[in-house]
């Protein structure tokens, strides 16, 4: 009863056991609730607020996730694509979370040397923003300077790189030295962003033509949201010819 008057989170809610839906459903349906130990329902006023990272629609599919539950919670639908679809965020989201690291561990603020934020960058943050903000931190505690270095950078991220192969089925067509740029090294240059538009616009063409400008498949086919695509397409200036 703690939210009555005010909102209440759910997040992960496709994570929600199966064995659970149907109680949220009901406590949603009615607005009444039986807190741990009252013995009654009590009639609480709130207002409910999900966030997935699933596919609902295709866990309502294979019986995962309740319809009826899926479309109490799909009022109001608000898409947030990945990190790595949305990567102009990245470096005010760095330089937030290099502040408050810095605040909250009592340490001299730190800076980040040249071309440290193009390997951020690069980055695909299977992880999304808390992994950004979790490597910040880790970057910022363990850092012995007051400078993070490209090099402090590139040990803090994963072994590898989760772009090559995602680039590669994506983009079946490109060069060996596209799929290349597509998944840059520790070494990258700082123009990679502007490489790497140039790419992104060259495997966006080559899925529209090669579904037939379809716009449901191409998404699938990319991986990416559809209404993502579409905004896509227009930042990138793609037109159908």
């Amino acid at each position: 009863m703690r939210a009555h008057g005010g909102t209440l989170f759910l997040d992960e809610v496709g994570e929600i056991p199966p064995v659970l839906q149907p109680k949220l459903l009901r406590a949603l349906e009615s607005g009444e609730v039986e807190p741990i130990g009252a013995g009654r329902e009590m009639r609480a006023d709130v207002r409910v607020i999900s966030a997935t990272n699933r596919d609902l629609e295709a866990m309502v599919a294979t019986g995962a996730f309740r319809e009826d539950l899926y479309y109490r919670l799909k009022v109001v639908v608000i898409e947030a694509p990945p990190l790595r679809e949305r990567k102009e965020d990245i470096p005010a989201l760095v330089r937030s979370f290099l502040a408050a690291a810095c605040s909250e561990n009592a340490i001299q603020p730190k800076q980040l040397e040249t071309g440290a934020l193009a390997r951020l960058v690069a980055h695909d943050y299977p992880g999304n923003i808390r992994e950004l903000r979790n490597l910040i931190e880790r970057l910022v505690i363990l850092s012995p300077g007051e400078t993070i270095t490209v090099s402090e950078v590139a040990e803090a991220l994963p072994r590898g790189s989760a772009a090559r192969p995602r680039a590669e089925e994506s983009a079946p067509g490109l060069e060996p030295a596209a799929r290349e740029a597509l998944s840059p090294s520790q070494d990258a240059p700082p123009r990679l962003r502007d490489t790497m538009v140039g790419l992104e616009r060259q495997v966006i063409v080559a899925a529209l033509t090669r579904n037939g400008w379809r716009m449901s498949q191409t998404a699938r086919d990319l991986g990416l949201e559809r209404s993502h695509l579409y905004k896509k397409i227009k930042a990138l200036g793609i037109e159908r010819t």
